[in-house]
């Protein structure tokens, strides 16, 4: 849908950095719904919200793990139902795009697919410059990323760019050593999740100790790799499923790890379309 207006602008570096861009949950929620990327389908989160058995009453917690606009029908007003429903959401790239488009950071578009910008207030707008890049939960060694991480870099150290459009990692031999750099392009390199071991570089970072037994068996959950499908490896779990093309909206509620999918209700945009 937005592919002609997004080509070769690097929309990570012209929206302002988040204040907090790496948050930690310190007390894990009771129970929290975690799901793949919205893309403006609305009816499908809140049938999925159902699904789940979500109870705010009860303590039930929500997070987005991105990626709430573009391609769906109703992107401003999915902006707003989470916001004003105080569910933790992470910065996606088309997030970003939306970002560079309501600041006037790039020049005005007139597709048509961008026309929900007018509708987000101002109000929606800060509220999405301050989505953090990841959220982490310690005590569940657990950690919710747009994309994806470099294995090899400390969750800190990553780039912006890594974090939120990222879907591969190459290896490359420099000087006799091998360096990892991640990358969005599928055919490029092999998946991160395929040298994602859970061993997380200075955790301490995240957890405030150097204690060694916090560094490994993290997991991350994550998004914005439709053409993949869901993931699920011994220490990652991939959540875009293609919504927004007609497929499902997928959702992991923890910490028992259960999945919830519900089917989309038209194919709103077509496969292939811009990630």
């Amino acid at each position: 849908m937005t592919e002609s207006v997004r080509k070769h602008v690097d929309y990570q570096s012209l929206v302002p950095a988040p204040k907090r861009p790496h948050m930690v949950l310190s007390d894990a929620p009771k129970r929290l719904i975690v799901v793949g990327d919205v893309h403006g389908c609305l009816e499908e989160l809140q049938q999925l919200l159902v699904e789940s058995n979500y109870n705010k009453n009860e303590g039930d917690e929500v997070l987005l793990v991105g990626d709430l606009v573009n391609k769906g029908p109703l992107s401003a007003e999915t902006v707003r139902f989470a916001r004003e429903n105080n569910f933790h959401c992470i910065r996606g790239n088309h997030d970003d795009f939306a970002l560079c488009h309501a600041l006037q950071l790039v020049e005005k578009s007139t597709h048509p697919g961008l026309q929900y910008i007018e509708k987000l207030t101002q109000e929606d707008i800060d509220w999405m410059v301050e989505l953090p890049y990841s959220i982490s939960v310690p005590s569940w060694r657990t950690i919710f990323v747009h994309a994806g991480i470099v294995p090899t870099e400390g969750l800190t150290a990553q780039t912006a760019g890594n974090l939120v459009t990222m879907r591969n990692v190459v290896e490359e031999d420099v000087d006799g050593s091998t360096t990892v750099r991640g990358t969005s392009k599928i055919d490029e390199g092999v998946a991160w999740v395929s040298r994602w071991d859970g061993r997380l570089v200075n955790a301490k970072d995240i957890v405030g100790s150097d204690n060694d037994e916090f560094a490994s068996d993290w997991h991350v959950i994550f998004g914005h790799d439709a053409r993949r499908g869901l993931q699920q490896t011994p220490y990652a779990t991939g959540l875009d499923t293609g919504c927004s093309y007609g497929k499902q909206l997928t959702a992991v509620i923890l910490p028992e790890k259960q999945l919830v999918q519900v089917q989309a209700k038209a194919e709103y945009s077509p496969v292939g379309d811009k990630d």
